[in-house]
């Protein structure tokens, strides 16, 4: 039996709809720990702990971690929360380090021997830039050398925030499409029963 025009017009809104939400990105976020255990630590004296995770004070000196599979298409912010737990820089000194993501540098900050312990707060938004496969590299890499023996500063384990958009679309936008699938198929089986 065909359709009559008002089923045939509901398929079609139905069938933009379904095309709408698999071709829609959604905007989406992910925080991680940030460094944490599983990062791969070259830091200033090769050593890797947990409290006072890094010892910076020459150039080179970085922390980098691989996220896979995020589910996010692309990112264009990041935030970074930092705790910096030791400070022995002598006054006046101060370590500078590059924020990257996927080898792009997003920005730089540096971190004085006036500020003494604390965490830094990097927030930054950018082009946007796309992982393979959902996954992102963050990487601190320390720019500077500082002076020998006028000390150095540790970090430990902190957060790192990546937003973007992810083009897997929310639970409750796949809910309201199977609900609305279902409730056609519901009219067009009764509409064939009173027909029949």
């Amino acid at each position: 039996m065909p359709f009559s025009s008002s089923c045939k017009s509901l398929l079609a809104a139905l069938a933009m709809v379904i095309a709408g939400c698999l071709g829609t990105a959604f905007a989406s976020s992910l925080t991680v720990q940030f460094p944490s255990p599983s990062s791969t630590v070259v830091d200033s004296n090769a050593i890797a702990t947990g409290a006072d995770y890094c010892c910076f004070f020459n150039t080179g000196a970085n922390i980098t971690q691989t996220f896979a599979g995020t589910g996010l298409g692309s990112v264009n912010m990041l935030s970074l929360a930092l705790p910096v737990s030791y400070n022995g820089l002598s006054t006046g000194d101060q370590v500078d380090f590059n924020v990257l993501l996927n080898g792009t540098v997003l920005g730089s900050f540096a971190w004085t021997s006036a500020q003494g312990t604390g965490t830094e707060n990097f927030n930054v938004s950018f082009a946007p830039i796309v992982g393979a496969g959902g996954s992102y590299t963050a990487e601190l890499l320390e720019t500077n050398n500082v002076p020998s023996g006028e000390g150095a500063i540790g970090f430990n384990y902190g957060s790192l925030t990546l937003s973007g958009v992810s083009t897997v679309p929310e639970p409750g936008s796949l809910a309201l499409l199977i609900v609305g699938l279902a409730g056609l198929i519901g009219l067009g089986i009764l509409r064939r029963r009173r027909t029949a």
